[in-house]
């Protein structure tokens, strides 16, 4: 909780609408959650 990660997207005409998704573990031997959304 509260770190950040800094990326850079690089997208091209081919591939359609980039999305960004996040996959994270509340425990270390917990479930795989997961969230999706569109990168502007």
């Amino acid at each position: 909780m509260g770190e950040s990660v800094e990326f850079l997207a690089i997208g091209s005409m081919q591939t359609g609408t980039p999305e960004l998704v996040v996959r994270w573990r509340d425990t270390p031997d917990g479930d795989v959650r997961e969230w999706r959304g569109p990168l502007p």
